[in-house]
C-alpha cells in the first residue's frame, strides 16, 4: 500500500471542480451549464486490482483513488475534471482514506468514477 500510495503522490496535477448551473433559456425551458471553480492538486489513479474488478461485477462503482491534500474536501457527488485533457469524474465515497488528526501526512483520499456531463 505505502509504495502504491508514494508513486500515485508523484503524479499529481491540476483539477478544477464543476459547478452545475441551470439557468432559464428564454423560452420555458432550461439550459445546463457546468462553471469551472476552484482548482487543487490531485492524483487520481484506476484501480485495477483483483478485488475491484470483483466488486465492479457485482455493481460497485468507484474504481479511481483520489489522493488531495488534506485540506481539499471533496464532498460526495463533486464533479471535477482534470485540466490537462478535460476527463471527468464524479466521487462516490466520504473520505474513504484520511490520516488521523495527530499525523503530518498531508493527504486523504476518496473514490471516483468517470463522468460524463449530462445534458440536461
Amino acid at each position: 500500500m505505502i509504495p502504491d500510495l508514494i508513486s500515485e503522490l508523484n503524479e499529481y496535477q491540476e483539477y478544477e471542480i464543476l459547478n452545475k448551473n441551470i439557468v432559464d433559456d428564454g423560452e420555458g425551458g432550461q439550459i445546463t451549464a457546468w462553471i469551472p471553480g476552484y482548482s487543487f492538486m490531485a492524483a487520481v489513479t484506476q484501480d485495477d486490482t483483483t478485488e475491484m474488478l470483483i466488486a465492479q461485477a457485482q455493481g460497485v462503482k468507484g474504481n479511481f483513488s483520489v489522493i488531495t491534500a488534506k485540506n481539499t474536501r471533496l464532498p460526495y457527488h463533486t464533479v471535477f475534471r482534470r485540466v490537462s485533457d478535460n476527463k471527468t469524474y464524479r466521487i462516490v465515497s466520504q473520505d474513504e482514506f484520511a490520516p488521523p488528526s495527530t499525523s503530518t501526512l498531508d493527504i486523504r483520499g476518496n473514490r471516483a468514477e468517470e463522468y460524463v456531463l449530462p445534458d440536461e
